[in-house]
């Protein structure tokens, strides 16, 4: 008895813990989306009044933390904690510090491949008012080591087996083959439905050229009566 109270209460904070960060992931998803550097002062010696940002002061000086910090991969912080509020309120027995410590590496990871093809994202970054398109953290990884010590190609593929891998962590096994699934399922049903509608135009096609070819045949035909008449 004990035990199934100490269950369904763990079960309860998970899903307690769940409904907090849906709300969070749209706090920051409207910080990151609005967010303009001139309502930063830091960046800005007279900053916007109001402040663009949705949020507000708050909401600015929130975004500029982690567009500095991890650069343009902010971005997916928002996808990652609506993620993680969903699994914790649908999934409440599945352990999920394994899914927020593979979410972190994953998201560090495409910053580090951010900052790696760092000429790619310059008007991006333009936008954004920073110089590492990966944010510090990311420079000081790849620039100062992994470059360094393995070269852009080496770290390069470093960088992009670590995705793969992240990627597949923290979606998890179980659920790409369900998406496999879901996938070959969901491509078979296309592909029948496409195949019933080229065999449908087929048999139109078919018949308009029968009804052609019979239309043809009576006006011959009309066409040796009228003489004779």
């Amino acid at each position: 008895m004990a035990t199934e109270r100490k269950s369904s209460d763990a079960s309860g904070l998970r899903c307690t813990w769940g409904i907090i960060l849906l709300p969070v992931c749209l706090f920051l998803g409207l910080s990151l989306f609005s967010y303009d550097w001139q309502d930063v002062s830091i960046l800005q010696a007279a900053p916007r009044q109001p402040p663009c940002n949705l949020i507000g002061p708050v909401g600015a000086w929130l975004a500029f933390f982690f567009f500095n910090a991890i650069g343009i991969s902010s971005y997916l912080v928002p996808l990652l904690c609506l993620l993680l509020g969903v699994l914790l309120i649908v999934n409440r027995e599945e352990r999920i510090w394994p899914r927020i410590t593979w979410g972190v590496v994953l998201t560090l990871t495409i910053a580090n491949l951010l900052e790696l093809y760092n000429s790619t994202w310059v008007t991006v970054c333009k936008g954004l008012n920073i110089s590492d398109a990966g944010g510090v953290i990311s420079h000081e990884l790849t620039s100062q080591l992994l470059v360094r010590w393995f070269s852009p190609v080496g770290a390069g593929m470093m960088l992009w087996c670590l995705l793969i891998v992240a990627i597949v962590f923290f979606v998890g096994i179980p659920n790409m083959m369900r998406v496999y699934e879901f996938t070959v399922s969901g491509g078979g049903v296309v592909r029948d439905k496409v195949k019933a509608w080229v065999t449908n135009q087929e048999q139109r096609q078919f018949e308009i050229e029968t009804e052609t070819k019979e239309i043809e045949k009576r006006r011959k035909r009309l066409e040796r009566v009228l003489p004779d008449k």
